[in-house]
C-alpha cells in the first residue's frame, strides 16, 4: 500500500514582529514485498520552507529553501520479531534564495524489533 501525507504550517509575526517563514512538508511512501522476507521500500519528500522576516534589519533570518528528496531501500526479516533496513536518500532538486550548505544524499541504516511476534 502507499501511504501519503502533508503538513501546512503558516505563521504569523511573533515577538518583536519577527515571522519565521511559512513551511510544507509533503511525502509519498509504499512497499513491495517480493518474498516474505523482504520488502523493496520507495518515498518521495517535498520541503519547502519559505523566507523568514525580521522588523530588524540586522537580525540574522532564513532564507527560503525547497527540496525534492528521492528514497529507495529496503528491508529484510532475519528472524521473526528483527528487521534490518537500509535506505539512500538523494536530494534531486533544491533550491534556496541564498546560499545554503545542504546535503545531496546520505545513506540510514538500522534495526527493528517487534514485540508479540
Amino acid at each position: 500500500p502507499f501511504t501519503a501525507s502533508a503538513l501546512m504550517r503558516f505563521n504569523t509575526k511573533g515577538t518583536d514582529d519577527f515571522e519565521v517563514g511559512d513551511e510544507l512538508q509533503a511525502g509519498l511512501s509504499g512497499g513491495y514485498a517480493p518474498a516474505d522476507w523482504l520488502t523493496l521500500l520507495g518515498q518521495a519528500n517535498l520541503a519547502a520552507h519559505g523566507s523568514d522576516r525580521s522588523a530588524e534589519a540586522s537580525e540574522v533570518a532564513h532564507s527560503a529553501m525547497r527540496s525534492l528528496y528521492l528514497t529507495p531501500g529496503l528491508r529484510v526479516r532475519v528472524s521473526p520479531a528483527i528487521s534490518l533496513y537500509g535506505l539512500y536518500q538523494a536530494r534531486v532538486l533544491g533550491r534556496s534564495d541564498e546560499a545554503t550548505v545542504a546535503g545531496k544524499s546520505h545513506f540510514m541504516f538500522g534495526t527493528t524489533y517487534s514485540l508479540g511476534r
